[in-house]
């Protein structure tokens, strides 16, 4: 959509038609990671291990080539526009660690959806996991 965007906040969402097939119309990124705690001898925390840290990436749009549809595959490998557009990285911004050289986003689900009434629709989940290498 073409917007006259006042100030600086990001505002709508980066084509993304080769990497994914959509026209995005949302795109998420939700980090997470895993913890254990060490405790005393009366159960209480005295130690905390942060790790597996990792990003999943929801994508959803309108299917962008009705004759090719949504080729995308689970296990493909997407470089997303989002991931550097405006100079962030979007995949590991808010974890903490370096990631592999050759870490990368990968397909781990998807819907396609046709109504009546609408266009064809599609969703994508994606896992970033920025220790493993995917070359």
């Amino acid at each position: 959509m073409s917007a006259t965007v006042f100030g600086t906040a990001r505002f709508g969402a980066v084509d993304d038609t080769a990497a994914t097939d959509l026209h995005i119309a949302s795109l998420s990124y939700t980090y997470s990671s895993e913890q254990a705690r060490g405790k005393n001898h009366q159960g209480e925390s005295v130690a905390l291990a942060i790790f597996e840290e990792s990003t999943e990436v929801s994508a959803s749009g309108v299917v962008a080539d009705k004759t090719t549809g949504m080729a995308v595959a689970i296990a493909d490998v997407l470089t997303l526009a989002n991931e550097s557009d405006g100079s962030l990285s979007l995949n590991d911004q808010n974890l903490s660690v370096t990631p592999t050289g050759t870490a990368g986003t990968v397909v781990t689900g998807g819907s396609l959806e046709r109504s009546n009434s609408d266009f064809e629709t599609g969703s994508l989940t994606l896992l970033y996991l920025p220790l493993v290498p995917l070359s």
